[in-house]
């Protein structure tokens, strides 16, 4: 009897431990995070950098420009190599659009934007049941503002959050600025140059309602909760517009965002509503480090 009861005991024990195994795996979904990258306004000729420029209109996964002459391809695989983890290439992609210099255009693009990301969530749901989708969206120039406009572009049935929204140069207007703070948008990145002048060059909309008008761009947002801003340099050296779309940049983009969390984490209130620096200093072989600079007001 006493051996019956023994082996009824470790039964019990080994069914509970495997019904609480399955609880726990069934609690931890696993977590997918869908990377998007948004170009600028399209300035150049056709024939000047063409393949550089180049991005297929739509939804379009990275692996689909197979070959490295396209700049898009590269950009996918430098942050892919720079960080597997968190830039995976199945679940990288492009969205192309006109690239017009226009406000109502980026308007435009954002609604059609939203619709593709939901297409897209919807076909990860499927494929992957059970699963944590996040979306991160990064953004070159005039995508930044495409991306901004996600917000008021939504439907109330169907909301869309952005998890990480990083923006690379771009144009801060006063049509778009202050959709920053949306809900919407969990964490905002922005980084930009100090020498940049296409950054801020673009004419922004005239608001009739807003007394004071400012007619370039800017190149920082108002300090936002969600939002964290920083000047950057590479070597001592400022950089162009075109620059954020390197190598030797991009490599360093996943170590610039953990900085830059560092960096705030570290500050007070006062502090964060200072101009900040990220210097990145980074040798032939590849190896880098940042040095910060808070500047006084």
């Amino acid at each position: 009897m006493k051996i019956k009861n023994i082996l009824l005991l470790c039964a019990c024990i080994f069914i509970c431990a495997k019904a609480a195994t399955h609880e726990n795996s069934q609690s931890k979904k696993k977590e997918i995070t869908i990377t998007i990258w948004v170009h600028g306004s399209n300035i150049t000729p056709d024939l000047i950098l063409r393949n550089f420029f180049y991005h297929q209109k739509g939804m379009v996964n990275a692996l689909q420009y197979r070959s490295p002459r396209y700049h898009a391809r590269v950009i996918a695989e430098v942050l892919s190599e720079a960080d597997p983890k968190k830039y995976q290439m199945e679940n990288f992609y492009f969205y192309g659009w006109s690239g017009a210099l226009c406000y109502d255009k980026r308007e435009e693009t954002a609604r059609s934007l939203y619709l593709a990301i939901l297409e897209l969530k919807n076909i990860y749901s499927k494929k992957y049941p059970n699963t944590d989708l996040k979306i991160r969206i990064i953004t070159h120039s005039h995508g930044g503002n495409v991306a901004l406009n996600l917000c008021p572009a939504q439907k109330n049935d169907t909301p869309l959050i952005i998890d990480e929204l990083i923006m690379l140069a771009a144009p801060v207007q006063l049509a778009t600025k202050d959709l920053a703070q949306n809900s919407c948008f969990k964490k905002i990145y922005s980084f930009y140059s100090g020498t940049d002048l296409y950054q801020i060059l673009d004419f922004q909309r005239v608001r009739k309602k807003r007394r004071t008008l400012k007619i370039y761009s800017e190149r920082r947002f108002d300090e936002f909760d969600n939002v964290r801003q920083a000047k950057v340099k590479l070597n001592c050296w400022s950089l162009m517009h075109i620059e954020f779309l390197l190598k030797k940049f991009l490599r360093h983009l996943p170590l610039l965002t953990k900085e830059l969390d560092a960096l705030y984490d570290s500050l007070d209130d006062n502090a964060k509503k200072r101009e900040k620096l990220l210097h990145i200093k980074s040798d032939r072989k590849g190896n880098a480090y940042i040095r910060t600079k808070v500047f006084r007001r």
